[in-house]
């Protein structure tokens, strides 16, 4: 335990900076996988050491799975979900259940804006069409609900983990 508190918790934020800064360095797919998973181990064992680096966290995982052409490999979207489904545990016992159901609550809006904008991608009779490559635009919209899907799907793995601390609440 004096090792850990003396040697180990030190340097974890600076390993994750390391870690995120080497993600963001567009290597390859491969390197970028490791780093997620990576990330995603060290925020699970050491959740009060990346405190605060959780909004640069998730603002890198968002990055991803806010949907790209062309898309992004799907064990690189799974990654980045679970990473960002993970971010939760950085709220402790207490704050850690309202940390996942703010994350579930903005999830849902997300899949739920993508499965809007599917269904209205095509302009009604007699009105103009926007001025956009249809065929791209519908395929940007289906990788962004696929990202929010394996998102929810994410978020859904820590169920039991997030009821733990928390009171009993229905998922919308």
């Amino acid at each position: 335990p004096e090792f850990q508190r003396t040697v180990v918790h030190p340097i974890i934020p600076k390993f994750s900076a390391a870690l995120l800064g080497l993600a963001k360095s567009r290597g390859s797919q491969h390197l970028l996988a490791l780093c997620l998973k990576t990330l995603t181990a060290l925020v699970k064992a050491f959740p009060t050491s990346h405190r605060s680096t959780t909004d640069t966290l998730s603002t890198f995982c968002l990055g991803i799975l806010s949907g790209s052409s062309p898309p992004a490999p799907k064990i690189i979207v799974s990654d980045a979900a679970t990473l960002y489904a993970s971010l939760h545990v950085t709220g402790g016992k207490v704050g850690g259940s309202a940390l996942w159901r703010k994350g579930v609550d903005e999830t849902l809006i997300f899949v739920r804006e993508a499965i809007d904008s599917l269904r209205t991608s095509y302009a009604a009779e007699g009105a103009a069409r926007p001025d956009e490559d249809l065929p791209r635009s519908i395929s940007l919209k289906v990788e962004r609900l696929r990202c929010g899907v394996t998102l929810l799907c994410s978020f859904l793995r820590y169920l039991p983990e997030a009821l733990a601390h928390s009171t009993i609440f229905d998922v919308p």
